[in-house]
């Protein structure tokens, strides 16, 4: 909500992303208190690690209350939605993150393209002026679609299924392929020792037979 100086959301949803930190880490502070504890009538479980706690469900509870307060009464509207992201310099944030990709401090991508909306704002333009930015950063290479698909996962790695099926495949290919390595030394042993037992006339025995002679 406070990255780019066009957004108008509200930023109660900044705190309550910060209220689940909050809360994770009165949970970390709890257990660690515990850990290892012989017994659980103990200082460390009935009192230090108790007041750990109290903190955290005061979190989750105001976090709860304002993430109520929200979205409690909202209601999607498509139409709407889409002309406030055409018109609402969505696209900004990620324009500043690919400059810190490109290896910019953020803070200066930042005051870049934050510049750029502050004046596109001023002259009731709805899409960033390409003249006050990097030319191959211009603001018609930050699509909606594009941009979407950028935030499928959030930001994450993507999903899980895809990235396993593709890793599962690798292991048993190189699976399939130790197999198949294995088998063929395997048989090259054998030829390697029938001919052996040619040239020498020796006859090859088994390990419970005690081996060659």
């Amino acid at each position: 909500s406070s990255a780019m100086p066009q957004k108008r959301n509200a930023f109660l949803l900044e705190h309550v992303r910060a209220k689940a930190g909050a809360a994770i880490g009165a949970w970390t502070a709890a257990a660690a208190t515990m850990r290892a504890t012989p017994f659980t009538n103990s200082i460390e479980v009935g009192t230090e690690a108790v007041a750990a706690v109290w903190p955290g469900l005061r979190a989750v509870l105001e976090g709860t209350v304002l993430a109520r307060a929200l979205v409690g009464g909202g209601r999607p509207v498509p139409e709407r939605m889409l002309a406030r992201a055409e018109d609402g310099f969505v696209g900004a944030t990620a324009l500043a993150n690919r400059l810190v990709r490109q290896g910019i401090p953020f803070r200066t991508a930042h005051e870049v393209v934050g510049g750029a909306v502050r004046r596109a704002v001023g002259r009731g333009a709805v899409r960033l002026a390409a003249e006050h930015l990097p030319a191959e950063l211009s603001d018609t290479e930050i699509s909606l679609p594009a941009l979407v698909a950028e935030q499928r996962f959030g930001g994450g790695p993507g999903a899980f299924d895809p990235v396993f099926d593709s890793a599962y495949a690798d292991l048993t290919g190189h699976a399939d392929w130790l197999r198949a390595v294995r088998e063929a030394q395997d048989a090259a042993d054998r030829e390697l020792a029938a001919g052996l037992a040619a040239l020498t006339g020796s006859r090859t025995r088994s390990p419970g037979d005690g081996g060659v002679r």
